[in-house]
């Protein structure tokens, strides 16, 4: 997925953990919202003047080894199927597909906000994601992420790398928990 030109502030949305320590939802949240278990999502703001997007949507399962089957769905946006599951991607765009992807464009002017979302569902069914929730989701994440990173003690030379070396490593916990619990083994 190419989008031009390129934001220079994203951030992901992640979904599927619980509890208090919990970036984003936990399971009454999620009962009460329904959306996606994996979703990236990539605003595009217009901050001033106006630009042409070109979006292109090209997946390529089994390390680029296949190309994918790529059907429009309409208001649900696109989609393939991948190794062991479904692949969705939303957009304001229209596209045309082709034996190279899909490739859209849309303008933005200042002022407007397009989100982008991909999402994997690799359980069914597949769930579309809501643009409104999902905008407040990565809010959410943003808040909470920012919140939590707010704690680092670390005043030292390097903190923005230290700060970082310390998100990754809670990421890699969340990921290494949520493994754990899809294929049963000990956390």
């Amino acid at each position: 997925m190419l989008l031009y030109p390129i934001h220079d502030s994203v951030d992901d949305c992640m979904r599927r953990t619980k509890g208090a320590g919990s970036p984003v939802a936990d399971e009454q949240f999620t009962a009460a919202h329904l959306a996606p278990s994996r979703e990236l999502l990539r605003p595009v703001e217009g901050v001033s003047g106006e630009v042409e997007i070109v979006i292109r949507f090209d997946p390529r399962p089994k390390y680029g080894a296949k190309k994918a089957d790529i059907r429009d769905r309409r208001k649900l946006g696109l989609t393939t199927d991948v190794p062991g599951g479904r692949l969705p991607f939303q957009s304001a765009a229209s596209y045309l597909i082709n034996s190279s992807g899909a490739r859209g464009s849309i303008r933005v002017r200042a002022g407007e906000r397009f989100p982008f979302s991909l999402t994997i569902e690799m359980e069914a069914p597949s769930v579309v994601a809501d643009p409104d929730e999902s905008q407040k989701s990565l809010f959410r994440t943003i808040r909470w992420w920012r919140e939590w990173s707010a704690n680092c003690t670390y005043t030292g030379p390097f903190r923005d790398a230290v700060v970082r070396s310390v998100l990754t490593l809670k990421l890699l916990h969340f990921a290494r928990r949520d493994r754990s619990r899809r294929h049963n083994l000990s956390p």
